[in-house]
């Protein structure tokens, strides 16, 4: 879903309060997109977004240095805990794939990357070192 504002090439700043591979991760993601996809309200939601992805790559080795498992399960339960929330906001703030895509937009540029193209059984280019292909045209 597009979002119809004035692109004024001017990107949102990170907040003071993010630390510098956050900050890092901010501008990677604002500037994936125009500088008109964000409105002031995203911005909670892309610091908590941002926060998120931090908690579960931290997660991270501690899972893989654990050896007891109950630890284990609870790591991984956090760091399942953190991604869902990081899907979830990815989607609220509509810039995973899934949350910018639109139905009916997809169904016809599926029906049309197919047009023109030759049918199956219009190639008609027989290939002669293809021993098949001697054999089932009986030579």
């Amino acid at each position: 879903m597009k979002r119809h504002a004035p692109d004024t090439g001017r990107f949102p700043p990170a907040p003071a309060d993010l630390p510098q591979p956050q900050r890092e991760q901010w501008d990677e993601t604002v500037r994936a997109f125009g500088s008109s996809w964000w409105k002031p309200s995203d911005y909670p939601l892309l610091h908590e977004y941002l926060r998120a992805l931090a908690m579960a790559d931290g997660i991270a080795p501690l899972i893989a240095g654990t050896t007891d498992a109950d630890d284990l399960r609870k790591l991984l339960s956090a760091r399942d805990l953190e991604v869902k929330r990081a899907c979830t906001l990815a989607t609220k703030l509509r810039i995973a794939p899934q949350s910018r895509s639109d139905r009916h937009l997809a169904g016809r540029l599926a029906r049309d990357a197919g047009r023109g193209a030759p049918k199956p059984w219009e190639f008609g280019v027989i290939d002669p070192d293809d021993p098949g292909e001697r054999f089932f045209a009986g030579r």
